[in-house]
């Protein structure tokens, strides 16, 4: 998190660790010197380039939808054109959100 390198949590099931929430959320504060993000009841550095990945074996996992309107969900047992429609309307939200 402090060094911006990306984290993945693999096989997750329909359970999100609640100490997370504040990555999910952008929950992030500025103390003059630099961002941090609480977790539980530390202060971690947070990079601004850092990213977090959550992947399930789950066809359809039953998120809570604080968790989905926190996230980009990609399902990936969709059809190739299914698949492309999907990225594409996740690229449209990050580089044109204008066009959504």
């Amino acid at each position: 998190i402090k060094y911006g390198y990306p984290i993945l949590f693999k096989d997750n099931d329909e359970y999100i660790d609640p100490i997370i929430l504040n990555i999910l959320s952008k929950n992030i504060q500025d103390n003059q010197k630099n961002l941090f993000v609480k977790l539980g009841d530390k202060e971690i550095d947070i990079d601004p380039n850092f990213r977090m990945y959550l992947t399930s074996r789950l066809p359809n996992p039953k998120l809570s939808t604080f968790h989905f309107s926190r996230s980009i969900v990609i399902n990936y047992t969709v059809t190739l054109k299914g698949l492309e429609e999907q990225l594409l309307s996740v690229l449209v939200k990050i580089e044109r959100r204008e066009l959504e």
